[in-house]
């Protein structure tokens, strides 16, 4: 999309139109349901993660501290205050297939359940249904063009890199645009990935979120290169890394994705593994750190308890897992690495078992992770960002 979209709008005279209606479909399972345990898309469960990829984006783009991002963010995303005006609504499809046990599905094996270990007795969406997502500007409020346009931009991150629901850093919950849109403020056309070999996506991906960032930086008048916080998770260069990878012969559906990448990391943790040490620290003798603790925390350890954070409960993974369906119908993965702070200043590692309390400190870089995602795969092509 070559011209600023804020020209393109006022030549077009398209300002009055304050709606998006978009159709997704599930790639992979979708682990989201109510109080009742029922599988069910949930409009609160989309924008917490849009807000989320939406901090990522603007946070890269401006440079900004968490406490200004905050100030920014209630304006697109409300806050206790005052709501959001942004209205985030789903229509739920008409024929959703039964929800089923991810135990009773009959193709999955030791590496799909590396990643849906901690959901298997609950019931899923499964892969290829689809559903009408719809943004509005709520009537009387502040919201403005522009709120809608940065809604759309965190609502095609999402879906290009992250996804919904429990394990969606693990490929779970993955999705993909339907086209065509169904109601759009302006032509947003160039944002639905054609591409039908993973270096192409590789090279859609890096247009348009360099797009994204360009038009943000228009917006809110951004003439410097900002310097990202390393405070929360951000779309930058220095902070963040982004790989498209696929197997010598490429995946031809979901589940061979899903145990592709599985088998991948199952194996990469095996080879890179710390059980030595962790004997060794519930003997009393810890060790500097727990490399493999960059993945993600609590870490579990058969026969020698859990490491985790001293001061908190969990670190989720800096890492997002996600796949794509290209569109001659084969599949790739996307990873999606943050190098945000991985624990707080001053807070260390801790094991379960031990009763040492020397400190063990937090890996200190991402190389595990970039070296997994570099070796482990035949294919992988880096997105510039």
């Amino acid at each position: 999309m070559k011209k600023n979209i804020l020209n393109y709008l006022a030549m077009k005279g398209a300002y009055s139109m304050q709606k998006l209606v978009v159709t997704l479909e599930t790639v992979t399972p979708l682990f989201l349901g109510g109080a009742d345990s029922e599988p069910e898309l949930r409009p609160p469960s989309f924008r917490g993660m849009m807000r989320y990829w939406w901090r990522a984006l603007v946070g890269g783009t401006l440079g900004i501290k968490e406490m200004e991002l905050k100030e920014k963010e209630k304006e697109v995303w409300g806050d206790s205050q005052s709501g959001s005006p942004i209205v985030v609504n789903i229509k739920q499809p008409q024929k959703l297939s039964p929800p089923k046990l991810w135990l009773d599905y009959p193709k999955r094996n030791i590496n799909s359940d590396y990643f849906f270990w901690s959901v298997q007795r609950r019931k899923y969406i499964p892969p290829r249904q689809s559903f009408n997502l719809q943004l509005w500007i709520r009537p009387g409020s502040s919201g403005s063009f522009e709120t809608l346009w940065q809604t759309y931009a965190s609502l095609w991150l999402l879906v290009q890199l992250g996804g919904i629901g429990s394990r969606s850093r693990r490929a779970a919950g993955s999705l993909r645009f339907v086209p065509p849109l169904t109601e759009m403020p302006y032509d947003f056309s160039n944002f639905m990935l054609s591409a039908t070999t993973p270096k192409q996506l590789a090279e859609a991906l890096s247009h348009n979120i360099k797009y994204l960032s360009a038009e943000l930086s228009r917006m809110y008048s951004v003439t410097s290169s900002p310097q990202p916080s390393k405070d929360f998770d951000v779309l930058h260069p220095q902070l963040c890394k982004i790989w498209v990878v696929t197997a010598d012969v490429p995946w031809t559906s979901w589940e061979g994705a899903v145990e592709g990448i599985g088998s991948a990391m199952r194996n990469f943790r095996k080879n890179e593994d710390d059980s030595k040490k962790i004997r060794k620290w519930k003997g009393g003798d810890p060790p500097d750190t727990i490399q493999t603790a960059i993945f993600g925390l609590p870490l579990p350890f058969k026969n020698s308890g859990i490491v985790n954070s001293r001061d908190h409960n969990r670190r989720a993974s800096p890492l997002h897992l996600h796949v794509s369906r290209l569109n001659d119908d084969s599949y790739v993965g996307v990873l999606t690495l943050f190098k945000s702070n991985f624990l707080p200043r001053n807070d260390s590692l801790k094991l379960s078992s031990s009763k040492v309390r020397d400190k063990v400190e937090a890996p200190s870089n991402f190389y595990l992770i970039e070296k997994f995602a570099t070796t482990s795969f035949t294919n992988h092509w880096e997105v510039q960002l």
